[in-house]
């Protein structure tokens, strides 16, 4: 394997150490992929990092990803305007009287809305962040509940996005016969960290499962204030009075607006297997709807849509810093020298176990989970063949060390998309949610610990 050894992990320890001082995303991941280029081209790293941003910009996945973010935006800025919103929050708030019980309503749509993750991120906190306000839960918390149902059930159920790309990779390795839907079944009872990660939910909300770390605070915060975000963001006030107003006697024609696009949306990303046609098929239909009820008149509905879609423009900008960070990783070897470091002490038994940390702590520091997957299935799974350790395990102890990454890299895709749609900054995700994973992640490690050595 060709990697820069030691100094491959420069960038990403750069990138980590300036968000945490700066409390920013995009310049910190700028800026380490353009060191990484350094130590590539040397005095030609302009046109080298150049040469990067170009392709990642042109890249078929970075434009999938901006379309998605953009389409979904006009959605969300349809719902906001209209008030369906506002409408469905009212409706699912008979089932959501208490703290406890509006957690429980979040924690089961991030479970219903399964085809996936950021489907499901975006939905759920548009959805639920109204009702939790009112219940003084902070919008941290809520990102946590949402944070920790998203890629763990895409991963857990066969038809969603997260198991259908892990089949792809399972299936590229030329390892297994026959359809390979049979063999991911197989690898589902090892998905451990997803199991575990997804029951938690439930017992931290019965406070059965402690809280920690600064989310703590956060709920101090509210309770005394009333505040549901954090410290320093400015709430931003969308007319609420005017839209609750206007949602009086149109009560049945709003969930409609909200539920029908969403039905839509899954339907077609399963039947179609790309979430991308499913969000514009659910436009269509939310445009189709809001005309029918006369919710807009067609000048107000554009303005909504460009509304939308500018306050996911952030969300855009981060996913292309991440894969300019992304592609100087990959000419560095980084995946690769830290697996090369680890192979020499693998046996069978071991093998589950640090599989998932040392995939979970480069999907963590590389914000690359996708990526990683991508280059580990090759050299994991023949591993495990080699070595006589169990397939099943070794792919489910990869599969959720990614999520593990998903979940906890403040500048990955999915924590994006979290920030953004209950309406927090990336830093202050990753600051109050990282020690509430910790401990399902430890856990998890245990477990695959004790699972490999067993069998």
């Amino acid at each position: 394997m060709d990697n820069y050894g030691l100094i491959s992990l420069v960038p990403v320890c750069i990138v980590i150490i300036t968000a945490f001082l700066t409390k920013r995303t995009v310049e910190p991941l700028l800026l380490g992929g353009i060191i990484g280029f350094i130590i590539l081209a040397k005095g030609g790293f302009f046109k080298a990092a150049l040469d990067a941003m170009y392709g990642v910009c042109m890249d078929s996945t970075t434009v999938w990803c901006c379309m998605m973010f953009l389409l979904f935006g006009a959605i969300v800025g349809l719902y906001e305007k209209t008030g369906a919103a506002i409408g469905f929050s009212n409706a699912a708030s008979k089932y959501a009287k208490s703290e406890k019980s509006s957690l429980f309503v979040t924690w089961v749509l991030g479970i219903i809305v399964f085809a996936d993750d950021y489907l499901n991120a975006l939905a759920v906190g548009v959805a639920m962040r109204n009702i939790t306000d009112k219940y003084k839960i902070p919008r941290t918390f809520l990102a946590y509940v949402i944070a920790s149902t998203g890629a763990n059930v895409c991963a857990l159920i066969p038809v969603a996005s997260w198991a259908a790309y892990m089949m792809g990779l399972m299936k590229g390795t030329g390892i297994y016969e026959g359809p390979i839907m049979g063999h991911y079944l197989q690898v589902m009872p090892f998905l451990i960290y997803c199991w575990v990660s997804l029951l938690v939910v439930p017992l931290v909300i019965l406070r059965i499962w402690p809280k920690v770390g600064p989310v703590k605070k956060d709920w101090q915060y509210a309770l005394d204030t009333g505040i549901t975000l954090p410290a320093g963001i400015a709430e931003v006030e969308e007319k609420k009075e005017e839209l609750e107003e206007i949602t009086q006697g149109m009560k049945r024609k709003l969930v409609v607006t909200f539920i029908v696009p969403l039905l839509v949306m899954a339907i077609v990303a399963i039947i179609s297997g790309d979430v991308l046609n499913g969000i514009i098929a659910g436009l269509v239909i939310e445009i189709i709807l809001i005309l029918c009820f006369r919710l807009m008149k067609g000048q107000d509905l554009c303005e909504a849509c460009l509304s939308g879609a500018a306050d996911m423009l952030t969300c855009a900008l981060i996913v292309i810093s991440a894969f300019f960070l992304q592609a100087a990783n990959t000419q560095l070897g980084m995946t690769e020298f830290v697996i090369e470091s680890t192979e020499h002490i693998l046996t069978p038994g071991l093998l589950p176990f640090i599989t998932f940390v040392v995939i979970s702590l480069i999907a963590f520091g590389s914000g690359s989970f996708w990526g990683t997957a991508a280059i580990a299935f090759p050299i994991i799974l023949p591993l495990a063949t080699t070595i006589g350790a169990s397939l099943p395990m070794a792919a489910g102890a990869l599969i959720s060390g990614t999520i593990v990454g998903s979940q906890c890299c403040f500048f990955s895709d999915c924590a994006t998309i979290v920030c953004t749609s209950v309406g927090i900054r990336n830093g202050d995700y990753q600051k109050s949610t990282l020690p509430m994973f910790v401990l399902p992640w430890c856990l998890s490690a245990i477990l695959y610990l004790v699972v490999g050595l067993i069998f």
